[in-house]
């Protein structure tokens, strides 16, 4: 059996972090060993609890978030945070990944969607909250980040794939955008990650933006 993943929830709002706590030990794999109103009670449960992810609040009593989460990798390198917050605005967003975070899952999203994100930081991968997949892709795109386009292994069908895939578009919204069928889609989809070698939406993201292609017309 897999072991539970430790969780220590920081949130000023008792209410908030009681009905998460429920929520968390009431599905499988999670237990919430501690919980905390304030940035400065963290350092103090980190050695102690030994959590293996942190949900933090973005907007917690005493230091800003950012180094809030660069305390816990410096405490405690193996724990894991993913921030939560009521914001949609790409600064937060760009500004707590450069910290360190692993995750960003928006407060109003659905209690199933941050089980989603648990899992998927515990497999090794970043999670951002699907509402905000316009804002990763603006958040990662800058003059120095942008490098010339090189030879691609990918059609130009395909190329107009990834960069909608890069975007946020589920398949069906990519088919109804290029007037072609999900099963079609569905194919160039895995032609696209056998050609390039990768396995994840994050990877095609990170092949899109070395390519420069999010930010052609």
């Amino acid at each position: 059996m897999r072991k539970k993943t430790r969780i220590l929830i920081a949130d000023d709002h008792a209410m908030f972090r009681a009905g998460l706590k429920a929520y968390l030990e009431s599905e499988e794999g999670f237990e919430v060993v501690a919980e905390c109103g304030n940035a400065e009670e963290i350092d103090r449960l980190l050695p102690k609890k030994k959590p293996d992810v942190v949900l933090l609040d973005i907007r917690m009593p005493g230091p800003p978030v950012t180094e809030t989460v660069r305390l816990i990798k410096k405490t405690r390198a193996q724990a894991l945070v993913i921030v939560l917050t009521m914001h949609e605005e790409e600064r937060y967003l760009r500004e707590v990944f450069q910290a360190g975070a692993d995750g960003f899952v928006l407060k109003k999203s659905s209690a199933s969607q941050l089980i989603t994100a648990l899992e998927t930081i515990r497999s090794g991968q970043k999670y951002i909250d699907p509402a905000l997949s316009d804002l990763m892709v603006s958040s990662m795109i800058s003059p120095s980040q942008s490098s010339p386009e090189k030879s691609s292994p990918l059609s130009p069908r395909e190329t107009e794939v990834l960069k909608l895939i890069a975007r946020g578009y589920t398949n069906q919204q990519i088919a109804d955008e290029l007037f072609i069928s999900k099963r079609t889609v569905d194919t160039h989809r895995a032609n696209i990650q056998s050609k390039l070698g990768v396995k994840t939406r994050a990877e095609l993201v990170d092949y899109a933006l070395a390519r420069n292609l999010l930010t052609e017309e």
